[in-house]
């Protein structure tokens, strides 16, 4: 019932996994799932809900799960290809790792892992780790970034998830934001989805992160799904 989760454990060093969402199934169900993980030896157990599930809030609580996310994904339906600034480059250069890295940490800031004390501390490596593994490994189908004063201003990965494209990270450096950087990334991201046929792009941000929400809506995406992310530590 407990689904081992390889990559978080080999990365923070301990046994991660996540539980199937209670919600539907009663607290019974979630009382077997922790006495399971606990025999076998998890550190660190996730668990998502729908918004819906609201009301079992102070229920998790009392058993020792923290809220860490409002997960929210968002969607754009409406989708154009557009002319590409030249600023924008899609292969990485090994020159250019410690701004990449410089953007991801100030993209981790808002993430459920520096929510979460017992993670925070990682937090910023886990995303550099994420950044590097984009750019130098294959690890997304796509990415950009936007070339300003001869170094990255800011950047876009996206991955395929079950037949949909997803924008995975995006950021943009604090000194060129509200320039437009942001924008552009998403106008690129935009056009790759639809010259790879695609119908749709969504993204999946934090709900408490109300700069990014905005940056989204203001760009065509409405919010089509909102979940609760709990951590909960053994």
């Amino acid at each position: 019932m407990v689904k081992y989760l390889k990559w978080d454990s080999i990365f923070f060093g301990i046994k991660v996994g996540r539980l199937k969402s209670a919600h539907s199934n009663g607290f019974r169900f979630l009382e077997k799932q922790l006495r399971e993980a606990q025999k076998q030896g998890y550190q660190c157990l996730y668990l998502e809900t729908p918004i819906s599930a609201m009301g079992w809030v102070p229920k998790l609580s009392t058993r020792g799960f923290i809220l860490v996310d409002l997960k929210t994904t968002l969607r754009k339906t409406r989708l154009r290809a557009y002319r590409i600034s030249h600023s924008l480059q899609d292969a990485g250069q090994e020159r250019h790792r410690p701004f990449l890295e410089s953007i991801a940490c100030q993209i981790s800031s808002m993430s459920r892992f520096t929510v979460d004390e017992n993670f925070s501390a990682k937090s910023k490596d886990l995303y550099r780790v994420w950044t590097a593994k984009s750019f130098f490994q294959a690890y997304c189908d796509q990415l950009y970034y936007y070339l300003k004063d001869n170094r990255p201003a800011g950047f876009v990965t996206l991955r395929i998830k079950d037949g949909v494209p997803f924008i995975d990270l995006l950021g943009v450096d604090r000194p060129y934001r509200r320039l437009g950087v942001g924008a552009e990334l998403l106008k690129a991201s935009e056009t790759w989805a639809v010259r790879q046929g695609f119908k749709e792009l969504r993204v999946v941000t934090q709900g408490g992160n109300l700069p990014a929400l905005q940056f989204y809506q203001e760009n065509g995406f409405v919010t089509c799904d909102v979940t609760l992310f709990f951590h909960k530590w053994l």
